[in-house]
């Protein structure tokens, strides 16, 4: 792991980077290998971060003196191009090297995806519009998906607010492989996209859109679903969760469909925000929605040969890792902490604090891969990452000491993490602890 981390962080191979991006286009003060690591451990907040603090933190890494202007006329488009390349090359080279938890073995993949969004000063609005109204102006949108099992990341990247998940659920179809199982929010779900996720032989587990219509086909005819027949039916019976064959459109070939009965106090917690929500655009809840908000419905094509039904509602709680992931990116990473300042800027220090946070996580799930398959123990990523953000001088220093301090300090790590970062098992709940014992 040391040996490639350095071996990314070599110096020609960084200044060969800085040159094809345009970035460097001709012998200047500032290198790109210079420039990477200024900002690479800068401060984390970077709505606190002036160029004069940049001009002081590269002056004392490189012993080059630099005014405050000559900091601001190196974030230009090429600087970006540059950052982003990197980024590229670092998912490209890197992946988990010791094997991921074995769980889940019918599928070579376990993909799950989200998006974050925070908001942006409006003067960046002609690039990152935002949604409009009393929110900002501007604002930014970073698709994530990773592989659960092994941490591979298979998508990080920047959109325009206004680019919505569907939108990129339909343009990344052709990066799904076959055999691969999605779980994906709402909000990347539709009739087309789930048809192209079949036709790539992969698989999915979502949930039902709450306006959307299912059928069941009798005698060779569809008829609809009532879902406040079925929800009495299964309030009557007394039954938690039921399972039928079903149609979303006329035009979809079946779905498993698996239907449960919600919490009485998550059902009132839910149709309280929706009464709220009606009564501000003057409208009513129907019956239906009601009757609907009472369910949690789940459609897969997966058979139940490979996920019984008591298991479909589990596996899909792994979507919520990911949600892990954005709370670390938040709250350690501070990625929404933006002040105003020219675009250039900003999606530097954005690309580079998301290349930080890409090499602590090819560290964490190598720590994590390794003392789930030698201890049966999980790692807390939140602790872990908080870890690595306190020894972040500790971690510049090692690294420029080459793959022997490198190799010490990760070393220190492991150990660090194995004492004080394992995951606590929860009694009750879906923990992360109990998912992995799924198949």
């Amino acid at each position: 792991m040391s040996s490639k981390i350095t071996d990314f962080f070599e110096k020609s191979t960084i200044d060969s980077l800085a040159r094809e991006s345009g970035f460097v286009k001709r012998e200047r003060t500032i290198s790109g290998f210079d420039f990477l690591q200024t900002l690479l451990f800068s401060k984390f907040d970077n709505s606190k971060l002036s160029l004069e603090s940049l001009a002081e933190s590269f002056m004392k890494l490189h012993h080059k003196e630099i005014t405050k202007q000559g900091i601001d006329q190196r974030f230009t488009e090429e600087t970006v191009v540059f950052f982003k390349k990197l980024i590229e090359k670092f998912l490209g080279d890197f992946y988990i090297n010791a094997p991921g938890i074995e769980f889940l073995k019918s599928f070579p993949e376990v993909r799950i995806k989200d998006s974050t969004c925070f908001q942006l000063p409006e003067e960046m609005a002609d690039k990152y519009p935002g949604s409009g109204g009393a929110s900002s102006k501007a604002a930014v949108r970073i698709q994530f998906e990773y592989d659960i099992k092994t941490g591979k990341v298979i998508d990080l990247s920047l959109h325009p607010f206004n680019t919505q998940d569907s939108v990129n659920a339909e343009s990344s179809l052709d990066d799904i492989a076959p055999n691969v199982l999605l779980l994906r929010d709402l909000g990347y779900i539709s009739t087309f996209v789930l048809k192209g996720i079949k036709e790539r032989e992969a698989f999915y587990i979502c949930r039902l859109k709450q306006g959307a219509s299912a059928f069941f086909l009798v005698d060779g005819a569809y008829q609809k679903m009532d879902f406040a027949k079925i929800w009495a039916y299964m309030k009557n019976n007394k039954l938690s969760k039921i399972e039928k064959e079903a149609y979303i459109t006329t035009e979809l070939e079946k779905v498993r469909m698996i239907i449960e009965l919600m919490p009485e106090e998550v059902v009132e917690e839910r149709i309280r925000k929706a009464e709220k929500e009606a009564k501000k655009k003057g409208r009513k809840l129907s019956k239906e929605y009601k009757s609907r908000a009472r369910l949690n419905i789940f459609i897969t094509n997966i058979s139940a040969e490979v996920l019984e039904l008591e298991q479909i509602h589990s596996v899909y709680t792994l979507r919520w890792q990911i949600e892990l992931v954005f709370k670390v990116w938040k709250s350690i990473g501070k990625i929404h902490k933006v002040k105003k300042m020219k675009q250039e800027r900003f999606e530097s220090y954005l690309y580079a604090k998301l290349l930080w946070l890409m090499l602590n996580w090819m560290i964490i799930w190598n720590i994590h891969s390794y003392l789930y398959n030698t201890h049966k123990k999980l790692l807390s990523f939140y602790k872990a990452f908080d870890s690595l953000k306190e020894y972040k001088d500790d971690f510049k220093f090692a690294l420029r000491c080459g793959n022997k301090g490198l190799t010490e300090f990760l070393y220190d790590q492991i150990f660090c993490s194995c004492k004080f970062h394992v995951m606590e098992k929860k009694k009750k709940g879906s923990s992360l602890y109990n998912l992995t014992k799924i198949m």
